[in-house]
């Protein structure tokens, strides 16, 4: 089994409006991956708009459910959590943000590759930062 994850919106609070974010994984077993992806392509060529990158947002509904179809046709399984980001104060999220840069490295020791603790401190100190930096405000 392969797990892709992606994510799509801000994940930043906006000012006086709602605005929604989320992140899918998407399960597709093994023994499927190949016919799955080949018969996706295939859909996705037969469409008026012919981009690379299929952008979940851009589908109709009779695509979106095309997808869907293809996908339980196969076994796969496609979760999602959404997020309305107007619901979350920047107190909570600067919370967040800080527990989240203290877990990055919460369980290194000198026993990980040199890169890879490097690497943690990094996107710990870029966590910790972002929460410093202007937020855009749309």
């Amino acid at each position: 089994m392969t797990i892709y994850i992606d994510e799509a919106g801000p994940f930043i609070p906006p000012k006086g409006k709602r605005r929604y974010s989320l992140v899918l994984a998407l399960v597709v077993p093994s023994v499927a991956e190949v016919d799955l992806f080949s018969q996706f392509l295939r859909l996705r060529d037969s469409w008026p708009q012919r981009a690379i990158e299929v952008k979940g947002s851009k589908l109709d509904e009779q695509q979106a459910a095309r997808v869907m179809d293809l996908l339980a046709a196969h076994g796969a399984i496609a979760e999602y959590y959404a997020i309305d980001m107007a619901l979350h104060p920047d107190s909570v999220i600067n919370e967040f943000k800080e527990r989240q840069a203290r877990a990055i490295t919460a369980n290194v020791t000198s026993q990980h590759a040199e890169a890879v603790v490097r690497r943690l401190h990094q996107d710990a100190c870029q966590t910790q930062f972002s929460k410093h930096r202007a937020r855009p405000r749309t």
